[in-house]
């Protein structure tokens, strides 16, 4: 495959992306060097100079037409000097650094890559950036190693993204998708790939979510109309209360003014709320002393009345039984 993108050459790259989707499922991704190099703080779209700019916002726009995504990182390529080309080549070793969105947000610290991944011939065939001189230790001495660093965009398609990293940070996932919602709105195919990742990062995550990263998403998610997307940040925040305190207001802001628009009815609960039930019942820590007390932010009228009930009655465990649960797995 070729990765000539300039001019004419766009319309190649959307037939090779096409062939790539029908003929190549199993492969994973492609990694095609850039011009310059660049640290890992200037790795955005927006920073790439000349000849990488125009090559990866061609990749950008085409495939984001073909249903692939790209991300750039930096590429090391650690090779060993020695006669027993078997032994050297189980020690030469390939990997992918600082793997970021092109909106600079790092998706994965780390992943491999194997040689026939990578776009290109002879690219080993020029000096090394670092090399070492083997120590000889005992009888034996350390072959000497050589490094090869360089800049690189990855181009992977949409639907393996969850695949390829599957530890993907919630903020780098979130940096994504609405980088992706602003330049293609109806983009409807990356969001609803994206969707269920993210929405698995933010529960999954070890560490407890910022409610103003979670209040972002809630306002990209109700100005995009993007409903799946609002309920995933509404169901992280339920994971800690300083989360949670941010949330909640944000929510009643935006239920506030749907309400002035049009106070005839009552709000639409099942719109705002309608999964609130289900994720406290998943969420094994959350209880209802905790949570639904501050449901009582998001009263407008006496609508949640009957929707707190429901909440206590059927699907939040009282906080002894998770207590009893918790001992039980202890012992």
């Amino acid at each position: 495959m070729s990765a000539g993108l300039i001019g004419k050459e766009t319309t190649r790259l959307r037939s090779l992306l096409n062939k790539w989707q029908a003929e190549f499922e199993d492969q994973q991704k492609l990694v095609y060097l850039l011009q310059h190099k660049y640290t890992q703080s200037s790795l955005s779209l927006n920073n790439l100079k000349g000849r990488d700019k125009a090559v990866c916002q061609s990749l950008y726009d085409v495939g984001l037409e073909c249903k692939f995504t790209i991300f750039l990182a930096r590429m090391t390529r650690t090779a060993f000097e020695e006669e027993d080309e078997i032994l050297a080549d189980e020690l030469d070793e390939t990997v992918l650094e600082h793997i970021k969105t092109c909106n600079g947000f790092t998706i994965s610290n780390r992943a491999g890559v194997r040689e026939k991944e990578i776009l290109g011939e002879a690219i080993w065939d020029r000096p090394a950036d670092s090399e070492y001189e083997g120590e000889f230790t005992g009888n034996a001495s350390m072959p000497a190693m050589f490094r090869y660093h360089d800049t690189v965009v990855i181009i992977v398609p949409t639907r393996k993204i969850a695949s390829l990293f599957s530890t993907a940070d919630p903020h780098a996932l979130m940096g994504l998708m609405s980088h992706t919602l602003r330049d293609r709105p109806d983009d409807h195919y990356t969001y609803d790939t994206l969707l269920p990742i993210l929405d698995e990062a933010l529960l999954k995550s070890w560490t407890i979510l910022d409610g103003r990263f979670l209040c972002n998403i809630i306002d990209v998610a109700l100005n995009s109309r993007k409903m799946g997307l609002y309920r995933a940040a509404l169901r992280a925040s339920l994971k800690a209360s300083s989360s949670r305190e941010l949330v909640f207001p944000t929510v009643a802001q935006y239920m506030s003014e749907a309400f002035r628009q049009d106070s005839t009815t009552s709000p639409d609960w099942d719109y705002w709320l309608g999964d609130m039930a289900t994720a406290i019942h998943q969420l094994r820590l959350a209880t209802s002393a905790e949570i639904l007390p501050q449901l009582d932010l998001l009263v407008l009228d006496d609508a949640l009345k009957g929707f707190v009930p429901r909440l206590e009655e059927d699907n939040v465990k009282d906080s002894r039984d998770i207590e009893a649960e918790l001992r039980n797995e202890r012992l």
